[in-house]
């Protein structure tokens, strides 16, 4: 039950991130707004590594974790409020997925 709450959660997480970025891009290139264009640039970057976090959550909890709530608090810092649409489900499902104990071989 809680790797399906990862995947969910983490998907979730990412996509609102991507699509975050994709906006800001959108706007910044409306506007001539560089300012924009910049944040829309870096948090894509870290939605990018908060996807890594959340394919490689399988097989190194720890990392996929920390890299999830990484990307998730860095996404908060460019967007603000807007930014816990991505950054709440990022962070639970790192979490989530920390906790999970690793298969032994």
């Amino acid at each position: 039950m809680r790797r399906v709450l990862v995947v969910l959660l983490g998907l979730l997480g990412c996509s609102m991130g991507i699509g975050l970025s994709l906006i800001a891009l959108a706007m910044g290139e409306a506007n001539s707004l560089s300012a924009a264009q910049d944040t829309g640039i870096t948090s894509i970057l870290y939605s990018g590594l908060a996807t890594i976090g959340f394919i490689i959550i399988k097989f190194k909890p720890k990392l996929g974790g920390w890299l999830m709530i990484i990307g998730g608090f860095i996404i908060f810092g460019q967007f603000q409020n807007l930014g816990l649409i991505a950054t709440v489900p990022l962070v639970v499902s790192g979490i989530i997925g920390m906790t999970i104990k690793q298969k032994q071989i």
